[in-house]
């Protein structure tokens, strides 16, 4: 839950940064544009104000995106559809624990190596 809400504040933070990012380079080509009829000029000032939207669209609160959960519905959702099935590993995650655990193994023959080395006969 936590982490969900950091991760939208984040978002928005980001959001937010990138419209002062674009309000400032649009500041520098505000009055070229204005005053002639510069095509690439233009442009970027529709594409400020496409770009102002989405960002509004992002910032500005919503029902939708409320990062509460409401205890008795997450439970009433769990018991309806009974105990969830494991995670299916792919082939990767497969490779990788194996890997692990032939480290394991290794570093455990060697500790014992080094162990065995250092007691005396």
């Amino acid at each position: 839950m936590e982490h969900q809400f950091a991760v939208l504040t984040e978002l928005r933070s980001r959001a937010g940064m990138l419209l002062a990012a674009a309000s400032i380079a649009i500041s520098f080509l505000g009055r070229e544009s204005f005053g002639a009829a510069n095509a690439l000029a233009w442009l970027a000032v529709v594409c400020f104000a496409l770009l102002s939207l989405c960002v509004l669209a992002i910032l500005w609160p919503s029902a939708d995106r409320n990062v509460d959960v409401d205890p008795q519905a997450l439970l009433a959702a769990h018991l309806v559809t009974g105990t969830p099935e494991p995670p299916r590993r792919t082939l990767r995650e497969k490779l990788a624990a194996v890997g692990w655990y032939r480290r394991y193994l290794r570093e455990q023959r060697r500790a014992e190596r080094q162990a065995a080395a250092r007691t005396p006969d």
